[in-house]
């Protein structure tokens, strides 16, 4: 419980920030760092994450997809991209 308005305030800019939920299609965890910090997204499963933080996963999950898949580098890389991001947000 808040103890004061600045506690209060706190408390309502992290309930009021936005997120994105971010799905592994993976068979095994995928780990990433973010500011020193590790994050795990479990296999098969999802997180939920603030946007900035989801748009770092994001990346690093789709290039990860796309290179388990043995994308060719031939093909459309933007479009892959843009297929994967609609099958990693839920």
């Amino acid at each position: 419980m808040a103890s004061n308005v600045s506690d209060l305030k706190r408390e309502a800019d992290q309930r009021n920030k936005k997120t994105r939920r971010i799905y592994n299609p993976l068979t095994d965890d995928f780990i990433v760092k973010y500011s020193g910090k590790k994050y795990t997204l479990p296999a098969l499963d999802w997180g939920e994450f603030v946007l900035y933080l989801a748009d770092h996963i994001e990346k690093h999950l789709i290039d990860k997809i796309i290179n388990k898949r043995g994308v060719p580098t031939d093909t459309n890389r933007e479009a892959y991209t843009e297929k994967l991001k609609q099958e990693v947000r839920i």
